[in-house]
C-alpha cells in the first residue's frame, strides 16, 4: 500500500511517468527480452542454434522454432512433450512471470510424408477456462459440428448472460481457428463480431462452440507431401459465399480455402478464411 500523501500526489498527475521494473508485453523491447531469456532456457537444456536460421533450434531428433512467445516443435512426439516439460519447468523456476503456461500449445507430428499440426493443449486449456468461468465442472453436452447459424427464439434480443466474459473467450479460440482449426472460423467470426453487443443468441453460440470444441480437442490439418510432386505442384483454389447468412445484418458470408497440390496425392492447406461481406445482398 502507498502512504496517502503518495496516493494524493498521483492522482493530480495528468501524465505520470513511473519506472518500468521489467518489459511489458506490447513494450518494444518485450519481445526482445523475453527471446533473450528463452535463448538462454533452451541452451541450459541443450538445444543448438541452427547457424542459418535465427531462431531455429535443434536437439538429437527434434527441431524447435521459436517466435517471440510461439514456440513449434516437430520430430518424435515422446520427446517432444518431454522436452515442453523441461521447458515449462525452467521458465517456471525463473520467475519471469506466466508465459510459460502457453509454450507447448503448437504441436507439429512428422509422420513419413505427413505433417500434422495440432493444438490439443491449447485447446483443453481454452475448455477449460470458459468451464470454470461459467461454473460447470463435468463435460460439456458433446456436439459434432461447431455451426451457429440458427433461427432467432423468444428473449434474443436481450443482453447475454457471458456478455462480460465473451470477448476474452472469442479471442482465445481465434488463435486456434488461424493456426489449425479451420472448421470453426465460421463460428469464431461470426461471434467475434458481437462482443460488444452481446445478446442470448450468441450465449447460445459460443456454448456450441466449446461443446464442440471440447470433444475434437485433437483435431488438426493433416498435410501430405510426395517427394515425386517436387516441381510439379499447383494451387487449388475453393471458394464459396452463402446468401443473405447473417440474421442480423442480411450480409453474405465469404469463405475460401487454399491448397498446393501434386499429382501424385500431395495435398497441403496453405490458407483458409471466413469473412463477411461489405454489401447487403
Amino acid at each position: 500500500m502507498w502512504p496517502d500523501y503518495l496516493v494524493v500526489i498521483w492522482s493530480r498527475m495528468k501524465d505520470p511517468v513511473v519506472r518500468l521494473v521489467r518489459a511489458l508485453y506490447g513494450h518494444p523491447r518485450a519481445g526482445f527480452d523475453f527471446f533473450k531469456h528463452l535463448d538462454w532456457v533452451l541452451t541450459q537444456l541443450n538445444w543448438e542454434r541452427a547457424e542459418s536460421f535465427f531462431s531455429l533450434y535443434w536437439k538429437e531428433t527434434e527441431a524447435l522454432g521459436a517466435y517471440v512467445d510461439d514456440l513449434e516443435q516437430g520430430g518424435d512426439e515422446a520427446n517432444v512433450h518431454r522436452n515442453w516439460d523441461e521447458i515449462h519447468q525452467l521458465l517456471k523456476l525463473s520467475g519471469r512471470g506466466p508465459l510459460y503456461k502457453f509454450i507447448g500449445t503448437f504441436n507439429v507430428r512428422l509422420n513419413d510424408s505427413a505433417v500434422v499440426v495440432h493444438m490439443k493443449d491449447y485447446a483443453q486449456l481454452l475448455v477449460a477456462r470458459f468451464k470454470q468461468d461459467i461454473g460447470v465442472k463435468g463435460p460439456l453436452r458433446r456436439l459434432d459440428v461447431p455451426g451457429v447459424k440458427e433461427g432467432f427464439q423468444a428473449g434474443d434480443d436481450e443482453p447475454g448472460e457471458y456478455a462480460k466474459i465473451a470477448s476474452t473467450h472469442v479471442a482465445g479460440t481465434l488463435y486456434l481457428a488461424r493456426a489449425c482449426r479451420p472448421e470453426i472460423s465460421f463460428t469464431v467470426g461470426w461471434l467475434g463480431r458481437y462482443v460488444k453487443k452481446w445478446l442470448k443468441c450468441h450465449d447460445r453460440g459460443l456454448m456450441r462452440m466449446f461443446q464442440y470444441l471440447e470433444h475434437t480437442t485433437d483435431f488438426g490439418l493433416f498435410q501430405y507431401y510426395d517427394p515425386r510432386d517436387k516441381g510439379l505442384l499447383y494451387f487449388s483454389l475453393y471458394c464459396d459465399s452463402d446468401h443473405g447468412g447473417d440474421k442480423t445484418t442480411k450480409k453474405s458470408t465469404s469463405g475460401w480455402l487454399l491448397f498446393a497440390e501434386g499429382p501424385h496425392g500431395t495435398r497441403v492447406l496453405l490458407d483458409w478464411g471466413s469473412k463477411l461481406q461489405g454489401g447487403v445482398c
